[in-house]
């Protein structure tokens, strides 16, 4: 698409094209998660203490987790799609596999030398402040 004229990018239909990459996201997250338990889902887990807990393949799509306590959870396979996970304490958690998890919100979030993160994923300086 990007290598279209800019008079075709401009006719491109946004909002269809967004629908259609949304249910192959989906399909693709519920495939990867195949198999894992998978818990109620719940619109946000804001300052929810999930500690320790096994959150393996788990779907947090879109949901605020906002200074929740993730601390040695098991995260491994969770779908963090639009997850907003700022302040989240992250400290020994296993995010190792986690599905759509970006830079931005290990940035946004706590963490320490334990935390397990996907290897595209770096570390960020301010967690070895902590």
């Amino acid at each position: 698409m990007t290598e279209q004229t800019p008079e075709a990018i401009l006719g491109i239909d946004v909002v269809s094209h967004r629908f259609k990459v949304n249910e192959y996201l989906k399909e693709t997250s519920r495939v990867y998660r195949e198999g894992t338990p998978v818990r109620k889902r719940k619109p946000d887990y804001i300052g929810v203490n999930l500690k320790g807990q096994n959150l393996r393949g788990q779907d947090f799509r879109g949901t605020l987790m906002i200074a929740a306590n993730l601390k040695g959870a098991d995260a491994r396979k969770a779908d963090f799609i639009g997850a907003d996970l700022r302040d989240a304490d992250l400290s020994g958690t296993d995010l190792s596999g986690a599905l759509f998890l970006t830079q931005s919100q290990v940035n946004s979030a706590k963490g320490d030398k334990d935390t397990k993160l996907p290897e595209r994923l770096r570390r960020p300086g301010h967690w070895e402040r902590q």
